[in-house]
Parts: structure tokens; sequence; C-alpha cells
């Protein structure tokens, strides 16, 4: 009698057991069914993180690249950046362009050296206008001094500072203009006011500024990056937004091309649309 009550409660156990075992598949299930679509977002926002911070951090490269390397625009010849032609020899096998006998430049490099990483996202550069800011459909600037190549890559090069005519505009003082880095001013706040940029106006940023060195200025730029899709994969659109805080010293003036701008200060974020 105790076997046989041994085994009936082993029964009702191991039917409790697979019971239990079938209802929590069954909930398991049930569960997945109502959660695929949320695990499915899931996966699509974390791919989403992982492809906005790619594109942020493209960005931020591109602009300290202007800075620390300097790129060429003479694509047909030189190319973009600092390898990937193993043709590419230095003039006469020297390192220096520069003929020390009469103190000219044999050849110009016509390149873009940025003098800070805000220029990529606020500013335009025409590398036609001349020493008079007309433009003269020639490449002018810059000069590479000298460059220091290895197994036909480029490692490093110098480039000419001294003497070097602006050929930056601010896009606040052109709005018609998209920045080096491809974005486009939706507004500028002067002292406190705000301004969109289709309102923006010389005058207008003018009434703003006050004879002093520190006048505040916050511009926000935006760029549009769109990844194509293919497949099962749609297409995703992003939006970067440059949001930069920089100081003006309008001691020299109030014109756009008396003002010096310094401590500027980039933050950027991106959301998908």
């Amino acid at each position: 009698m105790k076997k046989k009550g041994s085994a009936i409660i082993l029964t009702v156990l191991l039917l409790g057991f697979f019971t239990a075992m079938s209802l929590n598949i069954y909930y398991i299930g049930q569960k997945k069914a109502e959660t695929a679509g949320d695990k499915k977002a899931g996966e699509q926002l974390t791919n989403d993180i992982d492809i906005a911070s790619s594109i942020i951090y493209q960005e931020a490269y591109l602009a300290e690249n202007f800075v620390r390397t300097g790129v060429l625009y003479d694509l047909d010849k030189y190319g973009t950046d600092l390898s990937g032609f193993d043709d590419y020899e230095l003039k006469n096998g020297d390192n220096s362009y520069f003929d020390v006998s009469d103190g000219t430049y044999d050849k110009e490099y016509p390149g873009i050296q940025l003098s800070s990483i805000s220029e990529y996202f606020d500013s335009n550069w025409n590398y036609k206008l001349d020493n008079d800011g007309n433009e003269t459909g020639e490449a002018s600037q810059k000069l590479i001094m000298s460059e220091v190549v290895e197994d036909g890559e480029v490692k490093s090069r110098i480039w000419q500072s001294g003497g070097v005519p602006s050929k930056i505009t601010k896009l606040w003082e052109n709005t018609s203009l998209l920045s080096i880095g491809g974005y486009e001013l939706e507004s500028i706040t002067v002292n406190g006011t705000s301004i969109d940029a289709v309102d923006i106006t010389e005058s207008k940023v003018k009434d703003e500024l006050e004879d002093k060195d520190d006048n505040d200025m916050t511009a926000v730029l935006t760029k549009t990056v769109k990844i194509k899709g293919a497949g099962d994969i749609s297409s995703t659109t992003f939006v970067i937004t440059a949001t930069e805080t920089v100081s003006v010293d309008a001691t020299s003036g109030e014109e756009f091309s008396e003002l010096a701008y310094y401590d500027a200060v980039m933050n950027l974020s991106i959301e998908k649309q």
C-alpha cells in the first residue's frame, strides 16, 4: 500500500511537472508571439543607434582631418587623403616644393586646411577667391610646402600658413551656401535674440552686436543623411544637428568682414526621421 501510494504520489508529481512544463511552454510561446513586434522594434532601435553613432563618429573624424592633415581638392592627381596612391612620387625626388635659390615655389598643390573644426560645420570654402575676394576660376590656395612620402603614400604634409587670403565664409554671412561638411544654417542667436536663417541680414546682426569682444552667438545647423536600403532593408534617414556656441569680437567694427570669432564649441546630436 505504501509502494502504491508512492507510485500514485510520483504519478501526480510527474503529471504536475509535465502540466507545469506544458503551461510554461505555452506561456513562453504566447509571450514570444506577443513580444515579437517589441523584439523586432528593439533590434531596429539598437541598429539605429549603431548607425547614428557611426555617422556622428564619421563627421567628427572628417572635421578633425580637415584641420590635422588638410585635404587636397585636385582629385585627378592627388586624391583626398594621405593614402591609396601607389604611384605617388615626390617632385624631383625631393620632399620640398620650395626653391631655395630664388625663394619661389616650383609647383602649387592646391588644397584646404581648416584652422578649426567648427569651420567644417559653419563655413563655406571657395578656393577660387583671390586676395581681393574675387573669384578667379583658378585654384590658388593653399601651397604644400613639403611632404613625406614612403612607399608611394604620403605620410605627412606641411602647409603654407602665412600670407594666405581667407576663403572662408560663415553661413550667416551668406545663408544660400552650404558648409564644407554639407550643413545648412537654420538659425542664429546673437546676444539672446534669435533670428531664423531666412530672416538673417547683416543689418539685423549688427543691431544685436555690441562694440565689445565677447558677444555671444549660437548657430544651429543641420544636415540630412540618407542610408539607402536594399532588398528587405528599408532606407533610413537621419538628421544631424550641430549647435555651435561662439564668442564674437566686434571691436574692429560690426560689418561681417570685421568680425572675429573665437572659443567655438560644437555639440552634435542625431535623430532618425
